[in-house]
């Protein structure tokens, strides 16, 4: 499925990765080229190339993983074989990952096991180094700008676009299903609640027209959303430290987490997500205990 976000410059692809209206990556007609923002699965990327064909895209000048989960950079080393002449834009804590992903797919194949993993990610190819350029925060490549979006991870910048008052942030505003409530996602190992709410206030501050997430679509309600991210991260952070010396925690939080979603917000949408913020949450409170190093 393609969906026009601004006529003529802007599409949305679905890449079906997941379900139907789950995952979105962005195609961008800037003023050097074509550049495709997030790349999801490699698993995704035929039907990610094809809706690329679909809108008329012959060749990219530039690939913009958001941050290095599987769901949104796993493709970016199959699709980059495709446009030799696409440069790939990583967050600086990105770039190593990209080029040698054998972690990120161990660390994926250990959550998922390897009969699933391989059904929703496929495999997972490394981006030759050569086609690597690194975005510091404020950078600006191919009239986008590039800024530091950490929250969700550590490795994860977002994308502005001025021209047209769209901001493509991955998975830094959250995820909103079927027009839904907007949710955070604080999904293992680097979700600090802190930098969440910091660059949520950043991206209001930029006052874009409409924000593009990954999980899914195109929210203009901007402020509105905003407000009901950070107190829902204000409700995530509660609820972990109301059950952090339980030993059965987990299940706890993830309870608690789908009492704090309306029920009437098609809250089936968002199962896989409470799962994984419980987990991430879990994470996020042994990694307080340890002083687990923000430097890595």
């Amino acid at each position: 499925m393609i969906f026009e976000v601004e006529p003529g410059r802007i599409w949305g692809i679905d890449s079906g990765l997941g379900h139907e209206r789950c995952t979105a990556v962005y195609v961008l007609r800037a003023a050097a080229g074509w550049v495709l923002i997030d790349c999801s699965a490699a698993a995704c990327s035929p039907r990610v190339l094809a809706g690329l064909a679909e809108i008329g895209v012959d060749a990219l000048v530039g690939i913009l993983p958001t941050h290095v989960h599987l769901d949104h950079a796993g493709g970016a080393g199959v699709i980059s074989a495709q446009f030799p002449g696409a440069k790939v834009i990583a967050h600086p804590r990105a770039a190593r990952h990209l080029a040698n992903p054998s972690r990120l797919v161990a660390g994926a194949r250990e959550v998922w096991g390897a009969e699933r993993f391989a059904a929703l990610y496929g495999e997972t190819l490394p981006v030759p180094e050569d086609r690597l350029v690194v975005a510091e925060d404020g950078d600006e490549y191919f009239g986008l700008r590039f800024f530091d979006a950490p929250g969700h991870a550590r490795h994860h910048y977002m994308v502005w676009d001025e021209t047209s008052g769209t901001l493509f942030a991955g998975d830094a505003f959250g995820l909103a299903y079927e027009g839904g409530v907007s949710y955070p996602s604080s999904s293992p190992v680097q979700f600090d609640p802190d930098a969440a709410r910091a660059t949520i206030r950043q991206i209001v501050d930029l006052k874009p027209e409409r924000v593009a997430i990954a999980h899914f679509g195109v929210l203009q309600d901007v402020a509105a959303r905003a407000e009901q991210l950070i107190e829902m991260l204000d409700e995530f952070e509660a609820v972990a430290r109301r059950y952090e010396r339980e030993p059965d925690r987990v299940p706890r939080i993830r309870e608690a987490l789908r009492e704090l979603h309306p029920p009437n917000a098609n809250r089936e949408r968002y199962e896989t997500d409470i799962e994984i913020n419980a987990d991430g949450l879990d994470f996020w409170l042994r990694s307080q205990s340890a002083g687990y190093s923000k430097s890595s």
